[in-house]
């Protein structure tokens, strides 16, 4: 509703339809929009039919009818959620950051605001309005998704102090999230096949696809149809039965468990060693591995 209209004036409104039974001429007689007159004969009708009762209220009375008092406690839940929810979305897109943590963060500057499982279903809610996605079911042990890590750990040679960094390879199944977490020291396409093994003996067993995106190490030719793969990557296909995909470029969402794998590697991984300091690569992976099993037997939400 635009300005609000003073009780004389909301006379006016009733009067005129009264005596026009017409909103369209109420309208064009008061100089407002059929919208609005339209609005007030409804905020009227809700509280009885014969809208002309009302002229008999005082101010006060009618004005309780037209604008009625809200619950202040309900209205300010929505409110302050409805205009933090583009910048909870935005949030929620960077390293590290959680549902809980921004939930924590809300209820710190608003206590009387909504509880965890309200918060995560609102949010789910705008979420949905402002980026339609489609739910994908992956039978158990189908595919293993991989992908490396946007960001980089490292190690400091102990001699003399040079630091060197780490790729880091995230293994996923997208059914039960079983995640494996390597570092390795390149993306090159032994260091690659290497972490495959590595991801494949963690799991203790050989899934039906492999998918990951299209990586130097992995495809030669991205295609829609028919990406050509690595000699060696090839190799390992055909020695493990396993199909190769790859993701279509630009496309994500085709591998969103991994994606959702990586942000737990950044939360669960890299976030508690990010004060450590490692002096060699296996000293690393060592921390990465039982940070890894505290992730793997955490139990899970709605799963």
């Amino acid at each position: 509703m635009a300005k609000m209209k003073r009780m004389d004036q909301v006379r006016m409104i009733i009067k005129n339809y009264e005596s026009t039974q017409s909103i369209k001429a109420t309208a064009r007689q008061l100089n407002l929009s059929k919208n609005t007159v339209r609005d007030y004969l409804r905020r009227c009708k809700k509280h009885n039919d014969d809208v002309s009762s009302l002229l008999e209220l005082d101010d006060d009375q009618l004005r309780l009818i037209i604008y009625p008092v809200k619950s202040k406690e309900t209205k300010d839940r929505q409110e302050i959620f409805s205009d933090l929810t583009d910048y909870l979305i935005k949030e929620l897109r960077r390293v590290g950051v959680t549902r809980h943590l921004l939930w924590e963060e809300y209820r710190l500057k608003h206590p009387q605001g909504y509880g965890y499982s309200q918060f995560c279903e609102r949010l789910k809610k705008e979420i949905g309005r402002k980026e339609l996605t489609i739910n994908l079911k992956h039978p158990a042990g189908e595919v293993m998704m991989v992908d490396f890590a946007g960001k980089k750990l490292g190690w400091v040679d102990v001699h003399t102090g040079e630091l060197y960094t780490c790729e880091v390879l995230v293994a996923v199944f997208p059914h039960s999230q079983y995640t494996f977490v390597i570092a390795l020291p390149s993306q090159q396409i032994a260091d690659f096949v290497y972490g495959l093994n590595q991801a494949l003996l963690f799991f203790r067993g050989v899934p039906n696809v492999i998918l990951s995106d299209n990586l130097k190490s992995y495809v030669t030719r991205a295609d829609k149809y028919e990406p050509k793969f690595t000699q060696l990557c090839e190799q390992l296909g055909a020695h493990f039965q396993v199909d190769l995909q790859a993701a279509r470029v630009a496309k994500p969402k085709d591998k969103a468990s991994v994606e959702s794998g990586v942000g737990i590697a950044y939360w669960r991984i890299y976030g508690p060693l990010r004060n450590e300091i490692f002096h060699s690569p296996q000293a690393l992976n060592e921390a990465i591995g039982k940070q890894l099993d505290l992730h793997n037997t955490n139990p899970y939400q709605k799963m």
